[in-house]
């Protein structure tokens, strides 16, 4: 993954991209299962994430699936989701 996020940037800001933490990671999936996220187009996520990259800022993440890293804006979720 260290490869890829060298040269990769969050399409809203076009900051660069690091892996969110585990704990991060397992919080964001918790509010999954509890169907408390929804993305930039006010959908929810349809899966739990393997892993989640977050912008240099720490306003958007993005979900890494089984299929791959998803880099569309409206599949963004707000950092706020790592919050309480």
């Amino acid at each position: 993954m260290d490869v890829l996020l060298h040269l990769i940037r969050c399409p809203i800001t076009h900051e660069s991209l690091a892996e969110l933490a585990e704990d991060e990671l397992r919080h964001v999936n918790k509010r999954i299962d509890a169907g408390e996220v929804l993305n930039r187009a006010n959908d929810r996520p349809a899966a739990n994430w393997l892993c989640g990259l977050v912008n240099a800022s720490r306003s958007w993440i993005y979900p890494v699936l089984p299929h791959g890293v998803t880099l569309i804006a409206d599949e963004a979720v707000s950092a706020d989701v790592l919050r309480v």
